[in-house]
């Protein structure tokens, strides 16, 4: 096995939200400093590995790429019985893996594996990718612009056992970020969809809806969006777009207003400095777009929505309205012209 330092570590202290006096229970979301210790490379010879990721070499489950949601997970039995019943596909030369369990959310693939098969990239015309069978489409849309073009698919029944492989450790912990690396892949991925030349003009101030899912509303979104209308906000969803017209859309937004979701994550296209009002449900403690935000150096103003409890799931699933006057009040005070 070789090892060498892909990252050295780092300490973030970050701007705090601009209503940060008033956001509720803000200690159990909220921090200023953030710090995460060096992200590795390894190099393995003969390692099976799982459709999510997770890599045994000499027998031994490297634990430096498991991923925190899997971390009380005993993974030997599955590797074993795989093995013991022949479901494993041999995949000859060089190959790289970067998932976890996560990967088909948008978010969780977007800012925490992504980063890792951007690290990666330089190996993209030589190794292939191992990815899991049934991957979305935005998936398969970010591995192309990457630039790797040989990809394997693993069954969910089945392992991998690569001949060599390349693996990164992960960049931060869940809802965290690299904040100088995010900045790189960012400006990487805008320089290759040539965001600089996008038929998106117009689209300074942006409300991202989302009233086509199957949770999480926001029950006065007409209320809002008439609310918005006189600051010149455009509607959208963002299931409208491609990955490379989300990232061309967003790369001209300097004002975000959006209901807690996957598809603000593409608020790492904006322009340096902008502005990020998240709208989240009251009892949610999720600091996932206050973190990104920050790595953009965007002002945030986080919204607590009045919940619902229509949805026995929990402040995840629920949905919540929003004080649409304190809303109009912060644009007033904050937007970025």
């Amino acid at each position: 096995m070789e090892k060498t330092v892909l990252q050295n570590s780092y300490r973030i202290k970050r701007k705090l939200p601009l209503n940060y006096d008033e956001i509720v229970d803000r200690d159990k979301f909220i921090t200023e400093c953030y710090e995460y210790g060096e992200t590795y490379l390894y190099r393995l010879k003969n390692a099976y590995v799982t459709p999510y990721g997770v890599v045994m070499s000499n027998w031994r489950v490297v634990k430096e790429a498991i991923y925190s949601y899997q971390e009380k997970i005993n993974f030997y039995p599955t590797f074993f019985k795989k093995i013991l019943f022949n479901k494993v596909r041999k995949v000859p030369g060089l190959s790289v893996t970067a998932t976890h369990v996560w990967f088909p959310n948008y978010y969780h693939f977007t800012t925490e594996c992504l980063p890792r098969l951007y690290s990666l990239r330089e190996w993209a015309d030589k190794a292939t990718l191992l990815l899991p069978e049934g991957t979305p489409a935005f998936v398969d849309e970010y591995v192309k612009l990457t630039g790797f073009s040989k990809v394997v698919k693993i069954p969910i029944n089945e392992l991998a056992q690569a001949e060599e492989l390349l693996l990164t450790t992960h960049t931060a912990t869940s809802l965290d970020h690299n904040d100088a690396l995010i900045r790189e892949m960012a400006g990487w991925y805008k320089a290759r969809v040539n965001a600089g030349s996008s038929s998106f003009r117009g689209y300074e101030n942006l409300y991202i809806s989302r009233q086509r899912a199957t949770y999480r509303k926001l029950l006065n979104e007409d209320e809002l969006i008439a609310a918005l209308a006189p600051y010149n906000f455009k509607v959208v969803n963002m299931e409208d777009y491609t990955v490379q017209e989300q990232i061309a859309l967003l790369s001209q937004v300097r004002n975000l207003v959006a209901v807690h979701g996957a598809g603000m994550t593409n608020l790492m296209y904006m322009p340096e400095g902008g502005l990020m009002v998240n709208l989240i449900h009251e009892h949610r403690y999720d600091p996932a777009f206050f973190t990104l935000a920050n790595a953009l150096n965007h002002d945030t103003v986080i919204i607590q929505g009045k919940a619902a409890n229509d949805d026995a799931r929990g402040p995840a699933f629920d949905s919540f309205s929003v004080d649409v006057p304190k809303i109009r009040h912060y644009l007033d005070l904050y937007l970025k012209r």
